[in-house]
């Protein structure tokens, strides 16, 4: 399954080749995010669901390191008027591997939302889940 909508949001899934076997990988935002200020949660969802096959490799990119990898981060950051990320920071986490968290940030950093129509800034707290098939 690439992704399916959910009542709360968007959830998706990935099948993906490893030493293991097939390696699942899962992330989860807008179950339990927080979006206060100028875009609304559907805004926000659309724009991080565009950069989920770089969420991905960075999923594979620590499986490869530690294949056990699994686990929450929540990252709170800052969508200024116009849309980019003024900065981000991890919110909680409990994953085991540090380069996973600074990878997701380094994407979600880039990524371009859309301008805000009341021109004010949004502050977001979004929570990634990733697992192995079978967690």
């Amino acid at each position: 399954t690439i992704g399916k909508k959910t009542r709360e949001g968007f959830s998706a899934s990935y099948g993906v080749s490893g030493e293991g076997g097939l390696v699942e990988s899962n992330f989860e935002g807008m179950v339990q995010a927080e979006i206060q200020g100028g875009l609304d949660r559907a805004s926000v969802q659309t724009a991080i669901r565009g950069y989920k096959s770089e969420i991905r490799t960075c999923y594979e990119r620590a499986l490869r390191l530690k294949s056990g990898i699994g686990g929450r981060v929540s990252y709170k950051f800052q969508i200024l008027p116009e849309g980019n990320v003024n900065w981000i920071n991890v919110n909680k986490n409990d994953i085991e591997s540090p380069s996973l968290v600074e990878c997701v940030s380094n994407v979600v950093k880039k990524i371009k939302f859309p301008a805000a129509k009341n021109g004010q800034s949004t502050i977001v707290i979004y929570p990634f889940q990733f697992a192995k098939k079978g967690s």
